[in-house]
């Protein structure tokens, strides 16, 4: 039996194309790495559909050592030309074949709010991250201005899907969903991370895609406020 979830991220994330909330995300990881983890050897990225991100850090940033996990098994030859080690599995039931304190950089970028079991995800990455490496984590934010303002009327808030069939409940319907099942304010992604042993070092927000007009430049005023942004950044230490 084909397994729907599977069949989803198949269609949908094992090929994306560049956003200007992408654009923004590569840039805070960039700066990210930088600042927290530069001349480091090894990176891993959780769902890093064919690539293409990871290989410009390796690259940018000179790691000897790269690894991705991505559930969807039509990325995996993309990414093996890219010279990455892929690790085709799903996170919500499956370990990191990787050793304990085996890698310096983490990057976790909109992936969490698609997991039913995101508490096995974190507890591996917390298990091969290296004391002193760095988490980089980003996803959806719940409390953001603009979840508030259309769950006040009534309306499904944008960060969190309740069928893979359709946007239900949405302002706007739409066939096709992001496919989110779980979503975080930033106070609980804070205190998430703090239970996992994990020390904060930077907190940002981002910018949401599929705005448009005047919405868009009030979403990007809000990105300053991490709590009330659309998206939130973290960056976070092994401690």
């Amino acid at each position: 039996m084909k397994d729907p979830i599977k069949e989803f991220y198949e269609r949908h994330y094992a090929k994306l194309e560049l956003t200007s909330h992408m654009l923004r995300r590569i840039k805070l990881t960039e700066e990210a790495i930088e600042k927290f983890a530069k001349n480091k050897e090894s990176i891993l990225e959780i769902g890093c559909g064919t690539g293409e991100n990871l290989s410009y850090y390796v690259n940018k940033f000179h790691f000897k050592n790269a690894y991705c996990v991505e559930i969807a098994s039509s990325a995996d030859a993309e990414i093996r030309k890219k010279g990455i080690t892929p690790f085709i599995l799903d996170v919500n039931v499956s370990k990191i074949p990787l050793g304990d304190a085996s890698i310096d950089v983490v990057i976790f970028e909109e992936v969490i709010e698609h997991l039913y079991n995101s508490d096995l995800i974190i507890s591996e990455i917390k298990r091969v991250l290296k004391k002193g490496g760095i988490l980089i984590l980003s996803t959806p934010n719940l409390s953001s201005w603009i979840n508030r303002l259309v769950l006040l009327l009534g309306y499904q808030p944008f960060s969190h899907d309740v069928s893979f069939l359709g946007g239900f409940g949405r302002l706007k319907f739409k066939d096709q969903t992001n496919g989110h099942i779980k979503s975080f304010t930033l106070k609980a992604m804070l205190d998430y991370l703090k239970y996992f042993g994990f020390n904060v070092v930077e907190i940002r927000g981002v910018e949401a895609d599929g705005l448009s007009g005047f919405l868009t430049k009030i979403d990007k005023v809000f990105s300053r406020i991490p709590s009330l942004a659309s998206h939130m950044f973290i960056v976070a230490e092994n401690s």
